[in-house]
């Protein structure tokens, strides 16, 4: 019986030190993994920081340039009223300038008065004074701005809307009594010149 016991407790104790042991060799890298995962989590957070950051600046530069009204919108999509949208690749453009307009897009739509053959429908200023309203949105974050402008082309008046939203996507509606409305989809330029 003493016999049997003595093997046990040799037994066990062999075991228990192989546990301490263990958990010795362990305990280094499970902390050495808790703390990776708190730099992780530093990391993240930074990064996560730092593009809030960088959309707070441009949402300033946005905000700045449309108060200024220098900057250009380069249009990438085109929505004629009941139509299919259009892609265009940046070769149409709207322009601010101080408190003047140059734009050259193009009309797609149906017109409620006659139109007379060969004339271009597109709509076109050529540093055409406006007086614009401008507002901000909160809940979309964008800038609105609101005028009238009269096509050079075919002499109509067009109420205008731009909105601007804080990533620079940009949205002009336009709309007049004589024909379809239609919208253009871009991107806000600054423009430095």
């Amino acid at each position: 019986y003493h016999t049997h016991f003595k093997i046990n407790y040799t037994c066990m104790k062999t075991i228990l030190s192989l546990l301490l042991l263990s958990l010795f060799i362990t305990y280094p890298v499970y902390s050495q993994n808790i703390s990776d995962t708190g730099k992780q989590k530093e990391e993240k957070m930074s990064r996560a920081e730092r593009k809030a950051a960088k959309a707070a600046e441009i949402a300033k530069d946005i905000e700045k340039y449309i108060a200024n009204k220098k900057f250009y919108i380069e249009i990438y999509k085109i929505f004629p009223q009941g139509e299919s949208p259009k892609i265009v690749s940046g070769s149409y453009s709207f322009r601010f300038s101080n408190d003047s307009i140059s734009c050259y897009l193009p009309y797609y739509g149906t017109s409620k008065t006659p139109v007379y053959g060969g004339q271009n429908q597109a709509i076109e200023t050529k540093g055409q004074l406006v007086q614009p309203t401008i507002t901000y949105d909160k809940k979309s974050e964008s800038h609105i701005l609101g005028f009238s402008l009269k096509n050079e082309n075919t002499l109509e008046k067009w109420n205008c809307k731009i909105q601007i939203f804080n990533n620079k996507v940009a949205y002009i509606a336009l709309d007049t009594p004589s024909k379809s409305n239609i919208t253009y989809t871009g991107e806000m330029i600054t423009d430095n010149k």
